[in-house]
């Protein structure tokens, strides 16, 4: 799912090293939120100058969402502390990448 906007530009808080099973150890940055109203932990990460979260099959199930589905998302960052006046969570309509 893409993500349109920056999350170091918006929270204020630099990637880090997040470790996935497709890519390895990559920057991104941790996030909480829902899906659909469903409850996720998951990671953003940035490729192409584009950032995105990636949507595996057991969030599309309990999500009910398909590919190219819109979809209401909220995110958060995962972090005890949050860069001075970090916004509200992100709410936004957006199709899951193809």
């Amino acid at each position: 799912m893409l993500v349109p906007f920056d999350p170091e530009e918006v929270w204020g808080i630099p990637p880090q090293p997040v470790a996935s099973r497709t890519y390895g150890a990559r920057p991104g940055h941790l996030v909480r939120g829902t899906m659909n109203g469903r409850p996720f932990e998951g990671w953003i990460g940035q490729r192409w100058r584009r950032f995105f979260i990636l949507v595996d099959e057991e969030l599309q199930r309990s999500a009910r969402v398909s590919v190219g589905d819109t979809i209401e998302v909220a995110v958060e960052p995962r972090t005890t502390e949050k860069a001075g006046g970090a916004p509200a969570p992100s709410r936004k309509r957006r199709r899951p990448a193809k």
